[in-house]
């Protein structure tokens, strides 16, 4: 038996079943509020079987390398490796022809001969910059005594009175 007006249906009628509960109308009183403790706590809950399970799928990676493709692999991080010892040496030498200070050999950037020509060619211009001496701009009463005129500073001629 079913209506058709415009009652409402009961709670546990089959219309109503496997639906979520409508929430109340009006303010929510109780408010779900976290600290950060609280979210990291949470996120670090749902990270942790995450890790674990990228952890094993590396493993049968790994394991499903044969020896050459591990030798590969070895070859490849050393060359890398290689190649930057290579960049800093050649940073390094071109510092020293340019007769750059030992301090500012850090400073040269890049990888290829332009770019560390270039960057030599800037820091060397900065150190010319900041090594050039520079003299203090002349003080026009140095030495000449006061130019005091009386009338034109009320605190000196308050203070100057005996």
């Amino acid at each position: 038996m079913s209506t058709t007006s415009g009652a409402a249906a009961p709670e546990n009628s089959p219309e109503t079943q496997g639906q979520p509960e409508a929430p109340a109308p009006g303010p929510v009183k109780d408010e779900l509020k976290f600290t950060q403790t609280d979210l990291d706590k949470i996120i670090a809950g749902r990270i942790a079987p995450l890790q674990a399970k990228a952890a094993e799928y590396d493993k049968l990676v790994e394991a499903q390398k044969t020896d050459a493709q591990r030798q590969a692999d070895k070859l490849g991080a050393l060359q890398a490796k290689l190649e930057a010892y290579e960049a800093a040496e050649a940073r390094r030498e071109a510092a020293k022809v340019a007769s750059l200070p030992p301090e500012a050999h850090d400073l040269v950037t890049g990888s290829t001969p332009e770019e560390i020509g270039a960057s030599v060619a800037k820091v060397a211009a900065l150190i010319a910059s900041i090594g050039a001496p520079r003299t203090p701009a002349p003080v026009p009463a140095a030495g000449q005594g006061t130019t005091h005129k009386p009338g034109a500073d009320w605190l000196r001629d308050f203070v100057g009175r005996k």
